[in-house]
């Protein structure tokens, strides 16, 4: 946004405001920041840490946050990524749209770094990870959400799942599962 005291009370949005991604939906968010701040109070700042952007090919690509390479940039080795395929989801498969896949970069304690997301309606899929991103949810708010079935967006609730997956069959359950398996 265009503001300082050379340019008090003139407010920009889109392609004009200089270093702004210049996509339609960021002038969108930007003409949101500018009401904002022109007519309410607290001031406003543009936040770009979860900006979407979609890539309409077939498959379509989208893309929400970090990369893998700016994550370990930013966050060394507490970076964990996951990847779920789409042939994993059964929407995809009856749709026959099973081609592509969900990558997500992930801080070592759950919280959401980036994600990148080759399939059909990737844009759609995309949207949890905005609200997750720009919100500072971690993996498990994801993990936990009931999902509709059989629908794409299951992916997202998969892919947050794998997170816990080390946990959930790591040794310490082998050995509970054992020592039940005991009993009569």
């Amino acid at each position: 946004m265009l503001t300082g005291p050379s340019a008090r009370g003139v407010y920009a949005i889109g392609d004009v405001v200089a270093k702004a991604p210049q996509f339609t939906h960021v002038a969108g968010y930007q003409a949101g920041i500018a009401v904002q701040n022109a007519l309410l109070v607290p001031y406003a700042k543009t936040d770009y840490a979860s900006l979407p952007w979609v890539t309409y090919c077939d498959p379509e690509l989208a893309h929400v946050g970090l990369g893998e390479d700016e994550a370990r940039k930013q966050h060394g080795g507490d970076v964990r990524t996951l990847q779920v395929e789409l042939s994993a989801n059964d929407r995809a498969r009856t749709e026959r749209a099973a081609q592509g896949s969900i990558r997500l970069v992930a801080h070592h304690n759950g919280r959401v770094l980036g994600v990148s997301i080759l399939a059909a309606h990737a844009g759609e899929l995309a949207h949890a990870w905005v609200l997750a991103i720009g919100a500072g949810l971690k993996l498990k708010d994801v993990a936990r959400m009931m999902a509709p079935y059989p629908t794409l967006g299951e992916v997202n609730k998969a892919v947050a799942g794998e997170f816990y997956k080390p946990k959930l069959f790591g040794a310490l359950s082998r050995r509970v599962v054992a020592l039940f398996s005991r009993l009569p």
